[in-house]
């Protein structure tokens, strides 16, 4: 129990850091802006989780969103 609070606590404390939202619901093109400016200068690289799956054109401008 003591490890779970632990790392409980840590969790809370590296969000606050972060301030981190961890979805984004829109658009290719709205969420592709979003990703950009919540993480440029940030991060070099992302990872997308659709389970839902995406059609190949939306995906393409989800990514050139991202690089705009």
């Amino acid at each position: 129990v003591q490890y779970c609070l632990s790392h409980q606590r840590r969790l809370i404390q590296l969000r606050a850091l972060l301030d981190l939202r961890l979805s984004v619901i829109g658009t290719a093109e709205e969420v592709g802006e979003e990703l950009r400016n919540r993480f440029s200068g940030i991060a070099d690289r992302l990872a997308l989780s659709i389970p839902q799956g995406i059609q190949r054109s939306d995906l393409s401008a989800l990514v050139e969103a991202t690089r705009s």
